[in-house]
């Protein structure tokens, strides 16, 4: 799925306490509605201004980085209202049901 035509709906803290998830919620002409869990999630930094805007964003090249230790680096951009970026242990798509 090519990440840059895909729109942020959202994200919210998965509720099992034991396993911090993040779940960013995600669309695309592909699949319209996906979830990407970022399984122990950390270093989380939102800067998001949406002005006059309203609804959905477009992502702009999301980029995940491979780290020491079998960690990701997430970086989504969501162009000119801001970005998204944290660190996580694992990377998974969940179908929305």
């Amino acid at each position: 799925m090519p990440w840059c035509d895909a729109t942020f709906l959202g994200f919210h803290w998965q509720k099992d306490r034991e396993t911090p998830t993040l779940i960013l919620h995600l669309s695309s002409n592909q699949q319209p509605e996906f979830m990407l869990a970022c399984v122990w999630a950390c270093r989380l930094t939102v800067e998001l201004e949406y002005g006059r805007s309203v609804g959905p964003l477009l992502t702009f090249d999301p980029k995940f980085t491979s780290l020491q230790g079998n960690r990701w680096s997430v970086h989504v951009d969501l162009p000119p209202q801001g970005y998204l970026k944290l660190e996580c242990n694992d990377l998974r798509l969940v179908p929305v049901t």
